[in-house]
């Protein structure tokens, strides 16, 4: 389907209602009904029911076989260039193997920058918690000290004046 459709793309369907000549269509392939085949649709007929004629961009000669609307997938609305490489690639064992560890590693590292910010924040919250505990015990001896210091100013002075 080259140029409108570079080799080892993905293409993205949707089905209609009808079809008309120069659309993209994807249709199962009517010698294996397993796979797929994106083409242009270059013909229309009704003889015995509408089908289509259909040609690949790059062919110089229609497709051999009639398209009837029941075995056509839908009309390419969306390509997306070259991702058939990636997933060529990852069907091989080596491509699998990194298909899997890339992500896998990309997760790992994730998680631990999320719980490392989990941890620093919980630190936070107890350092914040252990200040205030230690603040409020320090102002609690300063209120104590004093207290003791007005007890035993008052407590002085009533002994002074006893002894005068």
């Amino acid at each position: 389907m080259e140029p409108a459709i570079q080799e080892n793309s993905a293409v993205i369907t949707r089905s209609s209602e009808s079809y008309e000549i120069n659309d993209i269509i994807t249709f199962k392939n009517p010698v294996d009904l397993a796979k797929t085949i994106t083409h242009r649709i270059v013909g229309k007929s009704f003889d015995n029911g509408e089908y289509f004629v259909t040609r690949g961009d790059a062919n110089d000669t229609d497709d051999p076989w009639q398209i009837y609307t029941d075995i056509i997938e839908g009309r390419v609305i969306f390509k997306i260039p070259f991702i058939g490489y990636a997933v060529s690639f990852v069907q091989k064992p080596a491509g699998l193997v990194i298909g899997m560890i890339i992500p896998s590693g990309l997760l790992v590292f994730w998680e631990t920058e999320v719980l490392y910010k989990e941890i620093r924040r919980i630190k936070d919250v107890i350092y914040k918690r252990s200040m205030r505990r230690r603040l409020f015990i320090r102002r609690s001896k300063l209120r104590l000290q004093n207290w003791l210091m007005r007890v035993d100013e008052i407590f002085s002075g009533v002994a002074k004046s006893r002894t005068s």
